[in-house]
């Protein structure tokens, strides 16, 4: 019978043949990407320069100016790269292994993230005076600890559930982190 075949059954490409054989193609990806890479900065030069422009005048802008800040080069850098990806059709191993970066990536810029935006909401609400803030300080503190600790725990969960890890167990366990009883 002539059914369809499976991913494991598909058979697999070496990746030097293929590199030698696209070395063109990659090249001219490879030239796409750093562009993409480019326009990432220039986008986030915008938004910083547009935050900036707004100082004062919004309480916010500073905390998403931080947040803006703290994009990395990686992560532009796996944007790029995963927006190529498909134009070259690689391999299956190289393909997985880009997905497999391009979502370690997400994961921890979006911690980053909301990491700096929850902290940064926090601090621009808690103390308006001088003393507020200091009497507040040890309390912001232990907030920033468990903010940290809460936003980096859930990305590294996603990247486990990308590696195939069962993380229902870790998720909703008796011992696990309980994040399934706590959302109810």
């Amino acid at each position: 019978g002539g059914g369809t075949m499976t991913a494991a059954a598909v058979p697999r490409r070496p990746v030097w043949p293929w590199v030698v054989d696209n070395l063109g193609d990659i090249a001219i990806a490879a030239g796409v990407a750093v562009g993409i890479v480019l326009l990432l900065y220039a986008v986030r030069a915008l938004i910083l320069r547009a935050c900036k422009n707004l100082g004062f005048q919004h309480p916010f802008a500073g905390v998403v100016l931080d947040a803006v800040r703290r994009t990395r080069p990686w992560f532009l850098i796996a944007v790029a790269v995963q927006l190529v990806q498909g134009y070259l059709h690689p391999p299956r191993d190289v393909d997985k292994t880009i997905t497999f970066l391009f979502t370690v990536a997400v994961a921890f810029q979006a911690a980053i993230w909301t990491r700096a935006l929850i902290i940064g909401l926090i601090e621009t609400r808690v103390g308006r005076t001088e003393e507020e803030r200091r009497n507040l300080s040890s309390a912001v503190g232990i907030i920033r600890l468990l903010v940290s600790i809460a936003v980096f725990a859930i990305a590294g969960i996603v990247v486990l559930d990308n590696l195939g890890v069962n993380v229902t167990g870790l998720v909703a366990g008796p011992h696990g982190l309980g994040l399934v009883d706590a959302a109810h």
